[in-house]
């Protein structure tokens, strides 16, 4: 079960999680940054844990090293790319409640915040948890976290969609404003040229 304190329709949770996973290029030991992309030399997206990790190469899981992994944040170099994310992995048994936090920043700092509750548990895999944007909104950055007392046992199966290159986020109802408030201009200054050229030809 998932809630949303945010009413604005710019992500919402995915019944059908999918994507391109998460490709780590190097095996990464004991750090709280790095940086992968989606699929194999794709997209880049900047990775910070709180509480160190560790990666294999490739497909690979994030798994904490030598601290608890409360927090996983993910930035894609480009804000403007991805319109989906989900993930998949275990909670650890310590403090488990089975409860995943989700924030998505989009493209105008626009925060959504979802709240993921009876997630499988722990030490066991959960399935994919993602949100997706009907209106072609994208992704600055993603960051989950366990809930209070809780942690990652890992983190996998990463996947982020791509926005289509035919598509553009629907304009919000300010920007349509404006683009109406610059028609009107268009159209008053060809009325101006129109009666100039009328007054000349007399």
């Amino acid at each position: 079960m998932a809630t949303t304190s945010d009413a604005l329709a710019g992500f919402i949770v995915d019944p059908n999680p999918g994507g391109t996973k998460l490709y780590n290029a190097n095996a990464n030991s004991n750090v709280s940054a790095f940086i992968a992309n989606v699929g194999s030399g794709g997209p880049t997206i900047n990775v910070q844990t709180t509480g160190n990790s560790q990666t294999g190469a490739g497909f690979a899981i994030i798994k904490p090293s030598d601290s608890l992994l409360t927090q996983v944040v993910f930035t894609p170099t480009d804000p403007t790319l991805f319109t989906a994310f989900n993930f998949r992995g275990q909670i650890a048994p310590t403090g488990y409640t089975g409860i995943i936090k989700l924030t998505i920043v989009d493209l105008s700092d626009i925060h959504f915040d979802f709240t993921f509750t009876g997630v499988a548990g722990p030490n066991s895999d959960f399935a994919s948890i993602g949100v997706y944007s009907p209106d072609f909104d994208t992704i600055k950055s993603a960051t989950l976290w366990a809930d209070a007392g809780e942690s990652f046992k890992t983190v996998k199966q990463i996947q982020f969609t791509e926005r289509p290159p035919t598509t553009t986020k629907v304009p919000e109802p300010f920007t349509m404003s404006l683009f109406g408030a610059g028609l009107a201009g268009m159209a008053a200054l060809r009325r101006r040229r129109k009666s100039n050229s009328g007054a000349a030809a007399a």
